[in-house]
């Protein structure tokens, strides 16, 4: 082994293995580096003419955009989240001067690329991690799935994990029909279900939303999502988390466009929360009463105990009810929602299910959709019993809120998705009863809780009721073993330090003491000691990233907003693979710099030069795809009809 891989070696080895069967030889030391670990190869593996193809289209539709459309590109209801480019379109050439500047800059880029391609560098793997890397993909035997919540790698054997999924999952013939026999029929259904969606509510779309519908249904026509799972190895025994990837079906193009439309329902709802930052922000400033308490809900299995049939008439309230601007019509909304709910087809292995009850699994609209059911309990049933809507509770003095009736009780509410934080006054009486029962009134959904209390633990927030106040302190859980990137994984440049700065910034504003954040840097430098980092090295990532968070909190806060459109319509990208030996971000600029610059700004106002890399192969990407890999002989239709 390498001097340099021996000693950047993680010491932090998350695998869990459920087989008594010999493994390749070399997979533990291959799982120890993780899925997210980028295999570097010997020379620079990016395809230079594509990335100047990408670079030329990027700027021949802007051209064509600003001076053939000109005025009559006039979409103002155009969403970049809902755009696909026409794969059957080519953009014209630009001017001349536009032109001759990118056939210079792509000369030069050839040339220098070529220089830095001929240079030779070791892999970052050892010869054993590479033949059970290969071992490993396609195995007959073994499967390599991820642990949930971040906690390492799991080894199964192929069996195994296919019996757990049926029995856990795809075998509970109240949630999943299999479908296998009728899976062309089905498929066409899904498809004509589409259309006909579309075509009766043509006339209330934009032009660009029809469009993205369209190159939609163009470019994944009938692909059919997949399913997998994640090992929930912190629990016992352990269990699957089920996981459907829609990503790049057609019918995840309407569920992108209703996720957009719900979104502007934000404004309703305004006590479900963005994140921890923006909760902790005003938790904070509370003034609490000296009957106040502590208390979190956490909903059992929220998408899945969703019954749809009781869930549209509530999302009708809500579109009926929504006075802003700009929703779409409510029997379109409504049709989209059905349309997105009730048809959520997917493989595993060489089998078909359509899920029959709750949230569709892995679709865009899940999560607003979840929150707006649950809002309307909330709204309608929660807040109105147990804290009074005809005042502003932030206005009220403390002393006006120790209890005198049963009129006030929370003091404060927050929720995030599925997990609920509230502030309750007074003890566990019959009117708490009260509530645990309101709270798991609500369809067939039920929520788990704890009593009242001083501390708790909410997000990666923890919370204590000192004095008046409430004091927070970064939460990790015990059992998490922190795997970060090791310094060998052939990440781009910049990785390791946007990391530790973006978790220095995220300690600074969780903990209200200053110790508790020296104890969590300390905390993450050791962390990236044990998988291997250089403790020099991170010394001196660790004083930059403390200064450059030192300047950014003496500058004066500036509100949060959208990037502007005119910003971005400003900046170029320069797509490519990263490869430590490949032509540096620095000669692309220098060489953009002096060939297109001053042509591209001055007739596309094109400012910046933004270099995009994109990862490399990783090990998860080899051996831990999403697709099940069927063995001949052990397919999952087999196990289904019990003949394995």
């Amino acid at each position: 082994m390498p001097e340099e891989l021996y000693f950047s070696q993680p010491k932090s080895k998350s695998i869990f293995i459920f087989t008594k069967q010999a493994l390749p030889p070399g997979t533990i030391s291959l799982l120890s580096n993780g899925l997210k670990f980028c295999l570097r190869a010997s020379k620079p593996t990016n395809n230079i003419e594509k990335s100047i193809k990408r670079f030329q289209d990027d700027v021949r539709t802007r051209y064509f955009v600003q001076n053939v459309l000109g005025d009559n590109n006039n979409d103002n209801d155009f969403n970049p989240k809902l755009y696909i480019k026409n794969p059957l379109w080519e953009p014209p050439e630009a001017s001349f001067e536009i032109e001759s500047a990118m056939d210079y800059f792509a000369e030069h880029i050839r040339i220098k690329q070529h220089k830095f391609s001929k240079a030779h560098v070791d892999r970052n793997t050892t010869a054993l991690q590479i033949n059970a890397l290969r071992s490993l993909k396609n195995h007959d035997k073994f499967v390599i799935i991820e642990a949930d919540k971040n906690m390492g790698v799991t080894i199964w054997e192929r069996d195994t994990y296919i019996k757990q999924v049926l029995s856990e999952h795809l075998s509970n013939a109240e949630v999943y029909e299999n479908i296998t026999h009728q899976i062309q029929e089905k498929i066409y259904d899904v498809n004509a279900a589409l259309q006909r969606f579309i075509d009766n509510n043509e006339r209330y779309l934009s032009k660009s939303v029809l469009t993205f519908f369209a190159r939609s249904q163009l470019i994944h026509k009938s692909k059919i999502a997949v399913f997998r799972a994640t090992a929930k190895v912190h629990k016992k025994p352990v269990m699957l988390r089920p996981v459907v990837a829609k990503c790049g079906t057609a019918i995840e193009s309407v569920s992108k466009w209703l996720d957009c439309e719900l979104q502007k329902l934000k404004s309703e709802i305004p006590w479900c929360i963005k994140d921890s930052e923006s909760f902790r922000a005003e938790v904070i400033k509370l003034d609490l009463p000296p009957n106040a308490r502590l208390v979190t809900f956490d909903a059992k299995s929220m998408y899945s105990n969703i019954d749809l049939d009781h869930a549209m008439p509530v999302m009708k309230h809500w579109f009926e009810s929504y006075s802003g601007p700009d929703l779409a019509p409510v029997d379109t909304l409504l049709q989209a929602l059905s349309l997105v709910m009730r048809w959520n087809i997917f493989k595993f292995g060489d089998s078909y299910f359509q899920q029959l009850i709750g949230t569709a699994m892995g679709t865009s609209a899940a999560v607003f959709f979840a929150n707006l059911y649950f809002a309307y309990h909330e709204k309608h049933r929660i807040l109105p019993e147990f804290r009074n809507p005809a005042q502003a509770i932030d206005n009220i003095a403390p002393t006006d809120l120790t209890i005198t009736g049963d009129v006030i009780r929370i003091f404060w509410y927050a929720r995030f998705i599925d997990d609920v934080f509230l502030i309750w006054l007074g003890d566990c009486d019959a009117r708490w009863n009260a509530l645990v029962d309101l709270f798991n009134n609500f369809g067939i959904l039920k929520w788990d809780c704890e009593k009242p209390k001083k501390s708790v633990n909410f997000l990666d927030l923890n919370l204590t009721i000192e004095g008046r106040r409430i004091v927070t302190r970064t939460y990790q859980k015990p059992d998490n073993p922190y795997l970060y990137i090791p310094p060998h994984s052939a990440h781009p440049d910049g990785i390791v330090r946007g990391t530790i700065y973006g978790l220095l910034r995220t300690y600074y504003y969780q903990n209200s003491k200053y110790s508790d954040f020296i104890h969590y840097g300390k905390l993450l430098f050791l962390r990236h000691v044990n998988q291997g980092w250089d403790p020099k090295i991170l010394k001196e990532v660790f004083a930059t990233a403390l200064r450059k968070l030192k300047t950014n909190l003496e500058k004066p806060p500036t509100p949060v907003t959208e990037p502007a459109i005119e910003e971005e319509e400003r900046r170029l990208f320069f797509h490519m693979q990263y490869h430590p030996k490949d032509i540096p971000r620095r000669e692309i600029r220098h060489i953009y710099d002096d060939l297109c610059k001053t042509t591209l700004e001055a007739e596309l106002g094109i400012t910046q030069l933004t270099i995009a890399y994109s990862r490399p192969t990783t090990i998860g990407s080899v051996i831990a795809k999403s697709d099940l890999y069927q063995v001949e002989g052990k397919e999952v239709s087999k196990y289904i009809a019990g003949e394995l």
